[in-house]
Protein backbone atom coordinates (compact mmCIF):
# COMPACT_ATOMS: atom_id res chain seq x y z
CA UNK A 1 0.00 0.00 0.00
CA UNK A 2 3.10 2.35 0.05
CA UNK A 3 2.34 3.89 3.38
CA UNK A 4 5.06 5.14 5.46
CA UNK A 5 4.29 5.92 9.32
CA UNK A 6 5.68 9.69 10.33
CA UNK A 7 5.84 10.65 14.10
CA UNK A 8 5.14 14.12 14.67
CA UNK A 9 6.53 16.58 17.84
CA UNK A 10 4.84 16.62 20.91
CA UNK A 11 2.68 20.35 20.85
CA UNK A 12 4.07 21.18 17.44
CA UNK A 13 0.60 20.15 14.87
CA UNK A 14 2.37 22.40 11.98
CA UNK A 15 4.01 18.78 11.66
CA UNK A 16 0.51 17.52 10.33
CA UNK A 17 -0.17 20.59 8.14
CA UNK A 18 -2.84 19.21 5.76
CA UNK A 19 -4.76 17.64 8.81
CA UNK A 20 -4.42 20.39 11.09
CA UNK A 21 -5.33 22.44 8.47
CA UNK A 22 -8.87 20.49 7.68
CA UNK A 23 -9.31 19.91 11.22
CA UNK A 24 -9.63 23.78 12.42
CA UNK A 25 -11.61 24.77 8.86
CA UNK A 26 -13.88 21.29 10.06
CA UNK A 27 -14.12 22.49 13.91
CA UNK A 28 -15.01 25.94 12.80
CA UNK A 29 -17.93 24.95 10.18
CA UNK A 30 -19.42 22.84 13.21
CA UNK A 31 -19.11 25.63 15.56
CA UNK A 32 -21.12 27.87 13.13
CA UNK A 33 -23.80 26.05 13.25
CA UNK A 34 -24.01 24.40 17.40
CA UNK A 35 -26.87 25.78 19.47
CA UNK A 36 -24.91 27.32 22.18
CA UNK A 37 -25.29 23.79 24.06
CA UNK A 38 -23.40 21.98 21.71
CA UNK A 39 -25.79 19.38 21.44
CA UNK A 40 -26.95 19.33 17.71
CA UNK A 41 -24.12 19.71 15.97
CA UNK A 42 -23.92 16.26 14.62
CA UNK A 43 -27.05 17.08 12.62
CA UNK A 44 -25.12 19.50 10.48
CA UNK A 45 -22.51 16.83 9.63
CA UNK A 46 -23.74 16.41 5.95
CA UNK A 47 -24.44 19.97 5.15
CA UNK A 48 -20.79 21.07 6.05
CA UNK A 49 -19.32 18.17 4.39
CA UNK A 50 -20.97 18.58 0.77
CA UNK A 51 -19.90 22.39 1.57
CA UNK A 52 -16.36 21.30 2.05
CA UNK A 53 -16.04 19.02 -0.95
CA UNK A 54 -17.77 21.12 -3.49
CA UNK A 55 -15.72 23.95 -2.19
CA UNK A 56 -12.62 24.71 -4.61
CA UNK A 57 -9.70 24.96 -2.42
CA UNK A 58 -7.04 27.75 -2.61
CA UNK A 59 -4.12 25.44 -2.50
CA UNK A 60 -5.36 23.15 -5.37
CA UNK A 61 -7.65 24.91 -7.34
CA UNK A 62 -9.91 22.42 -7.41
CA UNK A 63 -12.52 21.07 -5.39
CA UNK A 64 -11.83 17.42 -3.36
CA UNK A 65 -14.97 16.18 -5.40
CA UNK A 66 -13.53 16.72 -8.73
CA UNK A 67 -10.32 15.32 -7.79
CA UNK A 68 -11.91 11.77 -6.41
CA UNK A 69 -14.52 11.58 -9.56
CA UNK A 70 -13.52 13.42 -12.57
CA UNK A 71 -16.14 16.24 -12.62
CA UNK A 72 -17.75 18.86 -11.04
CA UNK A 73 -20.60 18.12 -8.46
CA UNK A 74 -23.95 18.42 -9.08
CA UNK A 75 -25.53 21.36 -6.98
CA UNK A 76 -29.12 21.30 -5.79
CA UNK A 77 -29.57 24.62 -7.74
CA UNK A 78 -28.37 23.24 -11.23
CA UNK A 79 -30.66 23.34 -13.94
CA UNK A 80 -31.69 19.90 -15.60
CA UNK A 81 -31.57 19.20 -18.94
CA UNK A 82 -34.77 17.13 -20.25
CA UNK A 83 -32.62 14.90 -22.12
CA UNK A 84 -29.61 13.05 -20.81
CA UNK A 85 -27.13 11.75 -22.93
CA UNK A 86 -24.60 8.96 -21.59
CA UNK A 87 -21.12 8.03 -23.16
CA UNK A 88 -20.81 4.26 -24.32
CA UNK A 89 -19.85 2.30 -20.75
CA UNK A 90 -17.09 0.71 -22.84
CA UNK A 91 -15.91 4.52 -23.40
CA UNK A 92 -16.65 5.90 -19.96
CA UNK A 93 -13.69 4.00 -17.38
CA UNK A 94 -10.58 5.24 -19.87
CA UNK A 95 -12.25 9.06 -20.06
CA UNK A 96 -12.49 9.30 -15.80
CA UNK A 97 -9.00 7.64 -15.65
CA UNK A 98 -7.44 9.88 -17.94
CA UNK A 99 -9.69 13.47 -16.44
CA UNK A 100 -8.43 11.78 -12.88
CA UNK A 101 -4.85 11.65 -13.79
CA UNK A 102 -5.01 15.15 -15.51
CA UNK A 103 -6.53 16.90 -12.44
CA UNK A 104 -4.38 15.37 -10.42
CA UNK A 105 -1.35 16.52 -11.95
CA UNK A 106 -2.60 19.52 -12.41
CA UNK A 107 -3.47 19.33 -8.32
CA UNK A 108 -0.29 18.70 -7.53
CA UNK A 109 1.65 21.09 -9.35
CA UNK A 110 -0.91 23.93 -7.69
CA UNK A 111 -0.19 22.88 -4.08
CA UNK A 112 3.78 22.78 -4.74
CA UNK A 113 2.87 26.36 -6.41
CA UNK A 114 1.28 27.26 -3.16
CA UNK A 115 3.81 25.42 -0.76
CA UNK A 116 6.80 27.34 -2.51
CA UNK A 117 5.21 30.72 -1.65
CA UNK A 118 4.24 29.93 1.52
CA UNK A 119 8.22 28.40 2.22
CA UNK A 120 9.41 31.56 0.91
CA UNK A 121 6.85 33.97 2.82
CA UNK A 122 7.56 32.25 6.27
CA UNK A 123 11.24 32.58 5.36
CA UNK A 124 11.62 35.86 4.75
CA UNK A 125 12.70 37.22 8.07
CA UNK A 126 13.12 33.43 9.61
CA UNK A 127 16.23 32.14 10.99
CA UNK A 128 16.29 29.04 12.92
CA UNK A 129 19.04 28.74 15.48
CA UNK A 130 20.80 25.49 14.64
CA UNK A 131 21.75 23.70 18.14
CA UNK A 132 24.59 21.12 18.52
CA UNK A 133 25.27 18.53 20.98
CA UNK A 134 25.68 19.09 24.31
CA UNK A 135 24.44 22.52 24.04
CA UNK A 136 22.07 24.00 27.15
CA UNK A 137 18.34 25.43 25.72
CA UNK A 138 15.05 26.08 27.59
CA UNK A 139 12.25 24.69 26.31
CA UNK A 140 8.80 25.84 26.12
CA UNK A 141 6.36 24.60 28.31
CA UNK A 142 3.36 24.24 26.16
CA UNK A 143 1.00 21.63 28.64
CA UNK A 144 -0.84 22.26 32.16
CA UNK A 145 0.94 25.81 32.31
CA UNK A 146 -1.31 28.11 34.59
CA UNK A 147 -1.36 32.07 33.32
CA UNK A 148 1.35 32.71 36.26
CA UNK A 149 3.56 29.55 35.55
CA UNK A 150 6.76 29.72 33.84
CA UNK A 151 6.63 29.58 30.47
CA UNK A 152 10.33 27.87 29.57
CA UNK A 153 11.81 24.88 31.31
CA UNK A 154 15.61 24.45 31.59
CA UNK A 155 18.11 24.83 31.44
CA UNK A 156 18.17 21.31 29.08
CA UNK A 157 20.93 19.60 27.52
CA UNK A 158 20.60 18.68 23.41
CA UNK A 159 21.31 15.16 23.46
CA UNK A 160 20.35 13.99 19.64
CA UNK A 161 19.68 16.12 16.61
CA UNK A 162 17.23 14.40 13.91
CA UNK A 163 17.29 16.53 10.86
CA UNK A 164 17.64 20.56 11.07
CA UNK A 165 14.79 21.22 13.41
CA UNK A 166 14.18 18.11 15.81
CA UNK A 167 15.96 17.58 18.61
CA UNK A 168 15.89 15.44 21.17
CA UNK A 169 16.54 16.96 24.80
CA UNK A 170 17.13 15.95 28.25
CA UNK A 171 15.88 17.88 31.25
CA UNK A 172 19.19 18.40 33.64
CA UNK A 173 16.99 18.58 36.87
CA UNK A 174 14.23 15.63 36.26
CA UNK A 175 16.68 13.71 33.45
CA UNK A 176 13.49 13.24 30.95
CA UNK A 177 14.05 13.53 27.43
CA UNK A 178 11.49 14.34 24.66
CA UNK A 179 12.16 16.17 21.27
CA UNK A 180 11.07 19.30 20.67
CA UNK A 181 10.92 21.73 17.31
CA UNK A 182 13.53 23.98 17.02
CA UNK A 183 11.28 26.44 17.87
CA UNK A 184 10.27 25.35 20.58
CA UNK A 185 13.38 25.95 21.88
CA UNK A 186 15.62 28.74 23.14
CA UNK A 187 19.14 29.30 23.75
CA UNK A 188 20.58 29.55 27.28
CA UNK A 189 22.66 32.99 27.37
CA UNK A 190 25.68 32.72 30.15
CA UNK A 191 26.03 35.88 31.94
CA UNK A 192 29.43 36.98 32.86
CA UNK A 193 29.86 38.23 36.25
CA UNK A 194 32.42 41.71 36.66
Amino acid sequence: MNIAHAFSISYHPQTNGQVERFNATFASQIAKYCDPDRADWDVYLPSIVYAYNTSVHSTTKFTPYQLAFGRCPKSPFDSVSPTITLPPAHAFYPYLQRTRHLLTVQARENILKSQSRWKQRYNENRRNPFYRLDDLVYVQVCAGRAKLDARWLGPCTVIQLSGQQNYLVRDNLTGRTDWYHVSQLHPVVERHSY
